[in-house]
């Protein structure tokens, strides 16, 4: 899920999408406009992070989502965070670089992202077999870096899960 708030008056929205759904009409006349959650675009979104989580992702981490999506620093360095750690309702907060770090490791996944001449976005998944390197390019209209990384772990989630699943 991708979190989403009104600046002028503070309400929070949730979607799968990584649009801003529609803004409400409150009776006072005030229209929301929801804008993204700034995370510093460095932490994998909730629903992404549970996603992992299923997959098998216990890497380190400085931060956690608790089960209201929210994202919790862990202020004692000397206990970073594991989804080992046994708390059900909650989910480690990993950065994309750990993610693709642990994807390339534990399922042989290699991403590319890429700019093409109209600075748009895209990203290639490689993975090698018997028979060599397998090259799957997308190409995705994406605007910046920050949302192909989040369309490519998408992708990165939905081949793992098939893996996983047969």
């Amino acid at each position: 899920m991708n979190n989403f708030i009104c600046s002028e008056c503070g309400t929070k929205y949730s979607s799968p999408e990584l649009t801003p759904p529609p803004g409400i009409k409150w009776s006072d006349g005030h229209v929301c406009t929801p804008k993204p959650i700034d995370n510093g675009n460095e932490f994998v979104s909730y629903t992404q992070a549970l996603a992992l989580k299923e997959l098998g992702f216990d890497e380190e981490c400085f931060a956690m989502y608790d089960e209201y999506e929210e994202l919790i620093w862990n202020t004692k360095h000397s206990s970073l965070c594991y989804n080992s750690q046994g708390y059900s309702d909650m989910s480690t907060a990993p950065t994309y670089s750990q993610v693709f770090k642990w994807l390339r490791n534990n399922y042989n996944l290699y991403v590319d992202i890429f700019v093409d001449d109209n600075k748009t976005f895209g990203f290639m998944i490689t993975h090698f077999t018997s028979e060599g390197r397998v090259d799957s390019p997308v190409k995705y209209n994406h605007i910046t870096y920050e949302e192909t990384e989040q369309a490519c772990l998408n992708k990165l989630i939905e081949i793992c899960k098939t893996k996983t699943n047969g």
